[in-house]
């Protein structure tokens, strides 16, 4: 993300997010889209602007990651994003709940897997096009049993935004 030092004053720095330990990031874009519009933000599309970071090493980091992230989505969250978000957990929740179900009437099993099916193939197109565009095609090896973990994974991390549980960050507990 780049950002020039004189707007980044003009919106007063990190103020009105002080008391989240991380996501300066995405409060500051969405003060620039609520001061200045949508139209001031772009996306640039080019493998050279690409950033990578290192990934948690434990469970229990991973874990606090989405804690951390979860409770932050109440107030940095718009319509769309809310929207999408929405969407993502009905997905998901139909699924667990077709599967459930299915317990008792054995052909909700079809339609679950008909629906992970379907989810499967429009994640995969999408993931297979950025992957290739980021030469990182070896990152979709792990892709059919991430697939099934993915259900259960969206429920936590719903729930945790939810909950707002205390998490570790940097050394640091923070509610």
């Amino acid at each position: 993300m780049c950002f020039d030092k004189a707007t980044f004053l003009q919106l007063g720095a990190f103020k009105n997010n002080e008391q989240y330990a991380s996501g300066d990031d995405v409060f500051l874009i969405n003060n620039i889209k609520s001061t200045f519009g949508h139209e001031k933000i772009a996306f640039l599309k080019s493998r050279r602007a690409a950033v990578t970071t290192l990934s948690v090493e434990t469970w229990k980091a991973f874990i606090n990651q989405r804690f951390r992230w979860a409770s932050k989505t109440d107030d940095f969250a718009n319509a769309n994003l809310l929207t999408i978000q929405g969407s993502v957990l009905g997905i998901h929740m139909y699924v667990i709940l077709l599967i459930i179900i299915s317990i008792f009437l054995p052909l909700m099993l079809f339609y679950a897997l008909l629906v992970i099916l379907i989810k499967g193939i429009i994640d995969f197109l999408f993931l297979n096009r950025m992957a290739t565009f980021y030469n990182i095609t070896w990152a979709l090896k792990g892709f059919l049993p991430t697939t099934f973990l993915y259900y259960p994974y969206i429920f936590f991390t719903s729930f945790a935004a939810l909950v707002k549980g205390k998490y570790e960050w940097k050394g640091r507990s923070v509610k």
